[in-house]
């Protein structure tokens, strides 16, 4: 629970729902949604959610490939507001017909 600035109690997602949806996305636009693909995945937890918050997640290549790895940096944010996920980075594989990102 968190308090907000009313004192009054208001109820947050568990912070390893961001982090699950960012790693599904993540592995479905970079890694064909094959466990396989993945080698690593981190972020930093930023904020909370609350339920029925809009989550975008904003994801890149840098270019910087290891042993056919690529790395992906992201954020989530909920939407129109501050980010929850921060230093978002995974080494993923990218399948074969992938996307174009």
């Amino acid at each position: 629970m968190l308090r907000n600035k009313a004192l009054t109690l208001k109820q947050i997602m568990h912070g390893l729902y961001s982090f699950n949806v960012a790693a599904h996305a993540v592995l479905k636009a970079f890694g064909g949604s094959k466990p396989e693909n993945f080698r690593e995945f981190g972020a930093r937890f930023a904020a909370p959610v609350i339920p029925g918050d809009k989550l975008v997640i904003e994801m890149w290549k840098t270019g910087d490939v290891t042993d056919g790895f690529e790395d992906i940096r992201f954020i989530v944010r909920v939407e129109g507001k501050k980010v929850v996920l921060s230093n978002g980075r995974a080494l993923v594989k990218a399948a074969a017909g992938g996307s174009k990102l």
